[in-house]
């Protein structure tokens, strides 16, 4: 069963982790399912060492792992804060290798931020045939654009896949 945890927002503006009992997954008719996942693996800490971003990376790898997501979509892949974290994204290569049997898309252009959301795939089952990045902005196609309040540019990575085994195609 998959387990997943839920962060809640607490009245004095902290987070904590919530725990929710597993969900058993749904009957099927013998269609192959498709397993998904959403993470958030931010690691802010420009002054951390290597070796700490290394052992962030192996912890997240290992959730990634245990739970087994034919796909993964991955949050604020970054190792600090917009526009330091540009220079060097040690984090992502540290995933990477944690990761060796995903797939990654990270599209980026002419974005500098096009690696901070990245989405993992099985390769054996999917195959992209299309990715981009859609920028919450009046000008969504512009990299890079800020728009709606805030302050920093805000994206979303986004991929068409075909997935083998079903011949149809999936978009996330």
């Amino acid at each position: 069963t998959l387990g997943i945890t839920l962060v809640a927002a607490v009245l004095a503006g902290a987070c904590r982790t919530v725990p929710i009992s597993p969900v058993a997954p749904p009957e099927t008719d013998g269609t192959p399912t498709v397993r998904l996942m959403s993470y958030n693996v931010r690691y802010a800490d420009l002054r951390a060492e290597r070796a700490a971003i290394r052992e962030h990376a192996a912890a997240a790898s290992a959730d990634i792992r245990e739970r087994g997501p034919d796909i993964a979509c991955l949050q604020e892949v970054m190792t600090g804060i917009y526009p330091e974290f540009v220079r060097s994204n040690f984090f992502r290569r540290a995933l990477v290798d944690e990761l060796p049997d995903y797939a990654w898309i990270a599209p980026t252009g002419t974005s500098r931020l096009g690696d901070a959301n990245a989405i993992l795939y099985d390769p054996d089952r999917f195959m992209p045939m299309r990715q981009g990045l859609h920028w919450f902005s009046d000008t969504p196609m512009t990299p890079d654009t800020r728009g709606w309040g805030n302050t920093l540019p805000r994206h979303v990575a986004w991929a068409l896949f075909h997935d083998a085994a079903t011949d149809r195609h999936l978009f996330v």
